[in-house]
């Protein structure tokens, strides 16, 4: 079954239901077809621009979000090499490419 991110925000509705809000969206300067879904030595990753400014709209410093999807639980799980964002896209690029390493 191929996931795309608007499958994977009908399944993480109970278990994350404020992630892919749009007032949340809103706030990290997203929006969901920016929204990047791969798999990755038969891990599920999203990711996405994220500014950490409080009201968005591009303000701020830009950085990453990064969350593991668990089809098991329907889960977004934090990365913890990624908490707290600022992350760079090589950043992410790197760390996908060390858990295909590793599978």
């Amino acid at each position: 079954m191929t996931l795309d991110i608007y499958k994977i925000k009908h399944l993480t509705a109970e278990t994350s239901p404020h992630f892919f809000d749009r007032d949340t969206l809103k706030a990290f300067g997203q929006r969901m077809s920016d929204f990047r879904v791969t798999e990755v030595g038969g891990r599920i990753f999203i990711y996405c621009k994220s500014t950490n400014h409080p009201l968005g709209f591009g303000r701020g410093n830009w950085g990453y979000t990064l969350r593991e999807f668990v089809p098991s639980t329907n889960e977004l799980e934090t990365v913890p090499e990624f908490e707290g964002s600022g992350a760079r896209l090589s950043d992410v690029r790197q760390f996908l490419a060390s858990v295909k390493e590793e599978g």
